[in-house]
């Protein structure tokens, strides 16, 4: 009797869980089909308005519906498909439960008593047979319809939209070509995709209008040039073509959040990244916005409003698939690495609560990839791949806005009201200290050829000898340098607060009589370089100044 119910139970189990697999299929084709229509329709209304804010840069009223729709496009999408998770979570579930009960029943099926005959045998066993083949085909059935709903599922990922989050990304070798980041690919201050050396001078191919406010630094890759830029209510990606400075496109984010800044920072102080894939910004407000190539917003990451004096200002470095954000607030200090394609945290760093403003910086060293920063108390390496401190160093002080120089394997620091110092990147030990110099308060040094150049606020600049730290000679410009120099071969190019830009030999006397341009505005944002031109930023415009040879 027992045995008896066993098997009438199992046979109902797998008849309820066959029709729940195939209802449960049924309803993932269906979903798939009408979504993939659904998202090709909301794709070509997206492209449409794009394509009018470009036309239309101030039409507030269409950028509102445009971000409108994209946020309920993407949550859709995210919905769209973690419904698919649970789906195929229950479909398999349903099949394993199917076979194993199949499988059951077959073992404990009893024989029905009849009296014996010559062909009861062979009934028993051909009805045994037949449901063995039945129960087999109804496994093999399911199955197939599950292998179905996984293809449909695979297709849906590889469709090729224009709205999916391509995982391509950038080697280094790749980005060194470009200017990537602040200060450079490696945001070390050197441009390893251009020799100025035999430059006569320079010449102006165009300017620009620029939207909003920013004292952010632009980027050059490829045909494109970027700049961040903000106002009260909406925060902007403006990207332009370099050939003649149209504009190509505007990525906004408008969601209304509190943003912390005062007038000395404004409010898009950070300079941008960029991959050649995608464009990314971050603002006072904690928000960073990450567009592809075309200006379509892929995410927007909110990390919260930053609580920190002046305001957040730190800018992005794009290393391969990882994007880096140093957040050194006044109560948290973490170094986030986040999956650029996706804003997915890799790895986070959190190491005390040392406020700075300063930038993370790439280093190559013995075959291994490190992020470096600079914060009021340390200097601090971590392994690109895993976020592990190779070593953090006490030598420095006061409000840090500089960012890291290196070569020869050591790192150099400076800083105002600290010391201008090496450290041994091998051991992380301190090679030297000198406080006796002037020191910059916002533009970071940069190294070249034995010799290590410090930019200050007050217009003091100093050669130092980078093995030993001794002062080798001082100069004075008439007014001081926020912009950061950058070394493009044999030339230092600078750029002082007044708006003049110097061409300057490396390992020599500094000419500040004689720029090479002058544009005759308030210039805090250092140039973006490129093999045959670089890009400023002076007061409200952007500028292509060509080399002359």
């Amino acid at each position: 009797m027992k045995k008896s119910l066993l098997v009438l139970c199992l046979r109902r189990l797998i008849a309820v869980f066959a029709v729940f697999a195939a209802v449960i299929s049924a309803l993932m084709i269906s979903d798939y089909i009408n979504a993939k229509r659904l998202i090709k329709d909301v794709d070509s209304t997206l492209l449409e308005m794009r394509d009018s804010i470009t036309k239309s840069p101030n039409d507030e009223s269409l950028k509102s519906d445009f971000v409108r729709l994209e946020l309920l496009y993407r949550r859709a999408v995210f919905a769209d498909a973690d419904t698919r998770k649970v789906g195929l979570s229950l479909l398999f579930f349903s099949l394993f439960a199917v076979a194993v009960s199949s499988a059951v029943l077959i073992q404990k099926r009893e024989p029905k008593l009849e009296p014996p005959n010559a062909n009861s045998a062979r009934e028993r066993l051909g009805a045994s047979a037949l449901f063995r083949r039945v129960a087999a085909g109804a496994f093999l059935l399911l199955l197939c319809a599950g292998l179905g709903v996984i293809l449909l599922n695979y297709a849906w990922k590889s469709r090729g939209s224009k709205s999916e989050l391509r995982a391509q990304f950038a080697e280094l070798k790749e980005l060194d070509k470009s200017w990537t980041s602040f200060r450079g690919p490696r945001n070390d201050g050197l441009a390893r995709n251009a020799d100025f050396s035999g430059v006569k001078g320079l010449e102006k191919a165009w300017e620009v209008e620029l939207w909003g406010d920013g004292f952010n630094s632009p980027l050059c890759v490829g045909d494109k040039v970027l700049v961040a830029s903000a106002d009260e209510n909406t925060r902007s990606i403006l990207c332009f073509l370099k050939s003649d400075g149209s504009l190509l496109w505007r990525a906004d984010s408008s969601a209304k959040l509190k943003s912390n800044y005062d007038e000395q920072s404004g409010p898009s102080p950070s300079t941008m990244a960029c991959d050649g894939f995608r464009a990314y910004a971050i603002f006072p407000t904690g928000e960073l916005i990450c567009s592809d190539m075309s200006g379509k917003v892929l995410y927007v990451k909110n990390f919260g409003t930053p609580e920190i004096l002046y305001s957040y200002s730190s800018s992005l470095l794009i290393c391969g698939n990882s994007l880096i954000v140093q957040m050194d607030l006044e109560k948290t200090r973490t170094l986030y690495a986040l999956e650029a394609a996706s804003g997915a945290i890799l790895w986070k760093c959190e190491n005390g609560k040392d406020v700075s403003w300063s930038s993370p910086s790439l280093v190559e060293f013995e075959g291994e990839k490190y992020v470096v920063t600079a914060n009021c108390k340390s200097v601090e390496a971590v392994n690109l791949k895993d976020g592990k401190v190779k070593f953090s160093t006490e030598c420095l002080s006061g409000e840090m806005a500089t960012s890291i120089a290196f070569g020869d394997g050591i790192l150099f620091v400076a800083n105002d009201n600290s010391a201008a110092s090496a450290i041994d990147f091998k051991t992380g030990k301190v090679l030297w200290s000198n406080d006796s110099i002037i020191l910059p308060g916002v533009a970071s040094p940069v190294y070249s050829d034995g010799e290590l150049y410090v930019f200050t606020s007050g217009g003091t600049v100093s050669r130092v000898e980078a093995k030993t730290g001794k002062l080798i000679k001082e100069y004075e410009s008439m007014a001081g340098f926020y912009s950061s120099p950058i070394i493009a071969g044999g030339k230092i190019v600078a750029c002082d607060n007044e708006g003049k830009l110097f061409l300057l030999d490396v390992k020599s006397d500094m000419d500040f009589e004689s720029p090479a341009f002058d544009f005759a505005d308030t210039l805090y944002a250092t140039p973006a370089i490129a093999a045959d031109s670089l890009f400023v930023r002076a007061g409200k415009k952007l500028y292509r100044l060509n080399l002359v040879k």
